[in-house]
């Protein structure tokens, strides 16, 4: 028998007769540079979750990967081993070292007792390449964790044949984080298109749930992850963001289950009973009113650059640095240009393919174009490598206007690589 117990957003723990394995915790508030928030909140979840053998980290996102949390586990019960997936890129790895957390790439088949244990590292396409998913059997039952997997159907494969001949309860993601609708439109000007993008997101996000249900065709399935709210001064932004509440996912699939927070709620794979479980959504208002409790919290920038005084930083050099090493990086073939709004109403504007880059005060003629507004601490964190361009894009900590196209991944990844540096 295997037990499945639920604590908060994409942190679960899967128990056997032979151990007890901790999934992706995240429970240090202020994720993504300061603006990701728990709703509701673990109290003293150290206590809660209590001892786990392995703890199992899907990705490196600071929502599955916490490692202040990660830390103070091990110092409480130092007895427990870190598991990663083997990727072809080694960055959890190399960050986990460099966080100083002892970890183990789990090559093949982890066995404990009768328990099996194997990682499934999701090999497409970036950026989808930097997650995985992890199946546990026991006792001819099988648990699959899919985190926040992309649709890949080479790893769908590769984890139904392990899982043979079924799969008993499929933990799945079922709505979407990230920065869109609600920082490439103005929300209060344009609140009824922000809207009805959002619905569209989230139904994207059920799209995507049942698709991978339909493809693993478990007994049981329980819709988890994404659960975040923003806060700090990024809190007005949460009626926008397109986010569903798993509950929603019980009116479309009848073998969902969603379970209670905090670890009360939990199943096993022998009944397929519940012992808690949560039916109605958490209100819009009582989410916001927590939002507004943490308006003041400053940003991870804001204590690290605030006493920095703006007319120091030397723009003229970091920029087309920036602007050089990612031209250099980046996969784009599509012509487009990045606006970055600068103090004193100046931009830096530069394009993704020509070795073109200027300041200027006028980016009317630059079409198609991406105007990035964003607070000037932050972008000197960001361009030097202190910060992470992909963690203030899911944290929607910037704002983006787009003029002359839409969307393209190629084009908005050009500026994950606009730092210094040969990293």
């Amino acid at each position: 028998m295997i037990t499945v117990r639920y604590f908060y957003s994409a942190c679960v723990s899967i128990d056997t007769p032979d151990v007890r394995i901790l999934c992706d915790p995240w429970f240090t508030e202020g994720a993504y540079d300061g603006s990701w928030y728990q709703y509701p909140r673990l109290a003293a979840p150290l206590e809660v979750i209590g001892a786990c053998d392995w703890i199992y980290i899907s990705h490196l996102h600071p929502d599955h990967y916490d490692p202040t949390f990660v830390r103070a586990y091990l110092g409480r019960y130092p007895a427990a081993r870190v598991l990663i997936a083997p990727f072809r890129d080694p960055a959890l790895s190399r960050t986990m070292t460099s966080d100083g957390i002892p970890h183990q790439i789990v090559e093949g088949v982890l066995q404990a007792g009768h328990t099996t244990l194997r990682c499934f590292p999701n090999d497409g396409p970036p950026p989808r390449n930097i997650d995985s998913a992890v199946a546990v059997r026991h006792g001819g039952h099988a648990v699959v964790n899919m985190n926040d997997n992309l649709w890949n159907a080479r790893q769908v494969a590769a984890i139904r044949a392990w899982c043979a001949p079924e799969v008993t309860i499929a933990l799945l993601g079922y709505t979407g984080a990230g920065p869109y609708p609600q920082t490439y439109y103005n929300v209060y000007r344009e609140a009824d298109l922000v809207r009805a993008e959002a619905l569209a997101k989230k139904q994207e996000g059920f799209r995507r749930y049942t698709e991978m249900a339909t493809a693993l065709h478990a007994r049981l399935r329980i819709p988890f992850a994404g659960q975040y709210v923003l806060g700090g001064a990024r809190w007005r932004l949460n009626p926008f963001r397109g986010l569903a509440d798993a509950t929603e996912v019980l009116g479309f699939d009848p073998r969902a289950v969603v379970l209670a927070d905090g670890g009360t709620g939990a199943v096993d794979t022998e009944t397929l009973q519940p012992t808690a479980t949560r039916t109605v959504p958490y209100g819009d208002a009582a989410i916001q009113d927590y939002a507004r409790s943490t308006a003041a919290n400053p940003m991870r920038y804001t204590r690290y650059f605030s006493g920095l005084p703006l007319a120091a930083i030397p723009w003229g050099r970091l920029l087309p640095a920036a602007a050089i090493h990612a031209r250099a990086r980046s996969r784009c073939t599509t012509p487009h240009w990045f606006c970055v709004r600068l103090p004193d109403q100046e931009w830096f504007a530069m394009s993704v393919l020509e070795p073109r880059a200027r300041f200027t005060r006028d980016v009317a003629d630059l079409v198609p174009r991406s105007e990035i507004t964003i607070d000037p601490h932050y972008l000197f964190g960001l361009v030097t490598g202190v910060f992470l361009w992909n963690h203030a894009e899911v944290g929607s900590q910037y704002v983006t206007r787009r003029i002359g196209e839409g969307f393209r991944p190629e084009v908005q990844g050009f500026l994950h690589h606009f730092r210094v540096g040969a990293a």
